[in-house]
């Protein structure tokens, strides 16, 4: 934002406002499921900037081939 006070001098200001990263939709604690069948784990996240979501393994793998948004 520029702005002039009362002696004409140019004032600038920015402001950047930072949020944490939060859930909207918390995925489960642990899912359990067949191989055979799949699941679906909903999550949803949101902050500033926008968290990236990752999955992992309970061996700390991450997760490259997940089917979603």
């Amino acid at each position: 934002m520029i702005k002039h006070n009362d002696d004409n001098d140019v004032i600038f200001t920015s402001s950047i406002d930072h949020i944490g990263p939060y859930f909207i939709r918390e995925p489960p604690q642990q899912v359990i499921f067949s191989n055979n069948t799949g699941a679906v784990i909903y999550c949803s996240v949101s902050g500033n900037p926008m968290p990236k979501v990752y999955w992992e393994t309970k061996n700390d793998q991450i997760i490259t081939d997940v089917t979603g948004k």
